[in-house]
Formats: structure tokens, C-alpha cells, sequence
């Protein structure tokens, strides 16, 4: 397995991973945001969550662990996963639902924004890199495999911790209320 796809495979099981631990540890947050959007019926709410982080869980388990062609039809599950994502969320911004938040990683308190769509268009274009690339075989050294994993492991990281990485350096009026300073 190539380089690539062992970065894009962490990058994805990473983001995957915290955002199902989020959701599903404050599942309610994510219900309450999700249903403030505005794009499903309200008595669909709840369960569309749900399958939100059932896919979420398929999907993350499948690039940890699968091979071959699975791997692959896992790679363009997840392209369509945050090539959905992200149009929901540019439908919502798009209408100009006002108070919409993104609790994608837990936080209801995030607004929701451009950033989200970016966020989504550039996992897409990570897990379309991941579907390519897993069609091809190569060998990769340990050293070189591991230090593809750890720099997909890292920017996974630096795309979920982003929002509060850039709320740390903003102004203090374009803070989110529940973190502004008194």
C-alpha cells in the first residue's frame, strides 16, 4: 500500500473517530443542531442522527481495517458521506438559517460556516485521493508507512481542532459567547 493511502486512511479514520465520540457523547447537541437546520422533516430528526453516526462508525471502521476493493467502495463511501455533509451545510448557509451551529466534533456552540463546506470539500477530495490511490499497489517501507500514518494522523487532528485553533487567535469580538473572556 502507497504512501497516500495510508495518509489519507489515518487522516479520515481520525476525523471519522472524534466526531463519533463527539456526536454520540452529546448526541442530543448534535440532534438539537442538525434539527435547527432545517433539512429534514423534524420527525426525522432523531434518526437521521443516528444514521449520520452509523455511517460515520461504518465508514471509519472499514478504512481502518479493510483491504482491496472494499477499501476502496469505503473510500467513495466516505466521499459521499462529506460530499453530503457539506451540501447540507451549504443549503443551510445558503438560506441564511440564522443561529445554525455545526456540532460536527461535539460543540453546539460552533457557528455554523463557510469553513464547514470547506472542511467537507477538502475531506471529500481526501477520500476521492484515498479511492485513486488504493487502486494501485506499491510497496511502502515501515519507516516511510509510518510517517505517512503520523502526517495523516496530524492533519486529521489540525482539521478537527481547526474552529478552536483559529477562535484562540480571534479577535475578541468574533468569539463564540460561551468562549469570550469577561
Amino acid at each position: 500500500m502507497d504512501c497516500l493511502t495510508l495518509g489519507t486512511r489515518a487522516l479520515l479514520v481520525v476525523v471519522l473517530a472524534i466526531a463519533l465520540v463527539s456526536k454520540s457523547t452529546a448526541l442530543g447537541q448534535f440532534t438539537d443542531s442538525l434539527r435547527h437546520w432545517r433539512i429534514v422533516p423534524a420527525r426525522l430528526v432523531a434518526p437521521v442522527a443516528v444514521a449520520v453516526l452509523l455511517l460515520e462508525a461504518a465508514v471509519a471502521v472499514g478504512l481502518a481495517l479493510a483491504g482491496g476493493t472494499v477499501l476502496r467502495v469505503t473510500f467513495v463511501a466516505a466521499a459521499v458521506l462529506f460530499a453530503g455533509l457539506g451540501a447540507a451545510a451549504a443549503l443551510v448557509l445558503h438560506r441564511g438559517t440564522r443561529g445554525a451551529t455545526c456540532a460536527c466534533f461535539g460543540r453546539k456552540d460552533v457557528p455554523l460556516s463557510r469553513r464547514v463546506v470547506w472542511r467537507n470539500a477538502g475531506l471529500t477530495g481526501a477520500a476521492v485521493l484515498g479511492a485513486v490511490t488504493a487502486a494501485t499497489s506499491s510497496d511502502t517501507s515501515p519507516g516511510s508507512a509510518l510517517v505517512a500514518l503520523g502526517a495523516g494522523a496530524g492533519v486529521g487532528l489540525l482539521v478537527v481542532f481547526l474552529d478552536p485553533l483559529l477562535e484562540l487567535w480571534s479577535p475578541p469580538d468574533r468569539r463564540t459567547a460561551s468562549h469570550r473572556l469577561s
